[in-house]
């Protein structure tokens, strides 16, 4: 059974103080319990509450520094959004998570923590839109973007190999060779004559 006392308490509560959690917590707790007493008309109703007051709580979980309780709140909001097909809300969800997420200053939480709040934040992004089938220039940005995030580490250890390999073998060879270019290293011994060929990149500018 509905219990208007308690509902009209809540939002007592939250009109002398909208920064009140425990009031904020409240309602959410009732719009999760009577929602699925009601009817097709009344679920849909409450579900729109519902979502508003995780809007709300979250706002304030953050405004409190609560990062790992807005982030919970936001997961909510997610999961309530992709079960009514309403895929741009839970990419919105998502985007302010990542965010929060991308801003928590240390301390916020454990490292182990915030890295998790980012990846999951990218990885739901990813695939809320790769689900969709058509996306707008601003969802196909956001996509490429977010996966350029999420596949920037491996790209990193590659240039590290990179540079890796050069000073350790590259180089040397290099200066063992008196400081002229890598390319003169690569001359095969069959060649009878020294050429000199000059490969311009850019602004730089190798001989061998």
């Amino acid at each position: 059974m509905v219990r208007p006392c308690l509902f009209q308490s809540y939002h007592k509560a939250m009109s002398k103080d909208p920064s009140q959690l425990v009031a904020w917590q409240g309602l959410a707790s009732f719009y999760e319990k009577h929602s699925s007493k009601m009817g097709q008309d009344g679920r849909a109703e409450r579900a729109e509450d519902l979502a508003r007051t995780y809007r709300g709580l979250a706002e304030r979980q953050l405004g409190a520094g609560s990062v790992a309780k807005y982030m919970e709140t936001s997961e909510k909001l997610r999961r309530m959004a992709v079960e009514s097909g309403d895929m741009e809300g839970a990419v919105a969800a998502l985007v302010d998570m990542l965010r929060v997420a991308e801003g928590a200053e240390e301390g916020t939480g454990s490292e182990e923590d915030r890295r998790r709040w980012r990846r999951e934040a990218r990885g739901g992004i990813i695939e809320v839109l790769s689900k969709q089938q058509e996306m707008s220039d601003e969802q196909n940005k956001l996509y490429a973007n977010v996966s350029l995030s999420v596949t920037i580490k491996p790209k990193l250890l590659y240039v590290h190999f990179l540079l890796v390999m050069y000073c350790r073998f590259f180089r040397p060879l290099w200066l063992r060779e008196g400081g002229t270019s890598p390319f003169r290293v690569w001359k095969t011994q069959s060649s009878s004559s020294s050429i000199t060929t000059s490969k311009s990149c850019g602004n730089c500018n190798f001989s061998s």
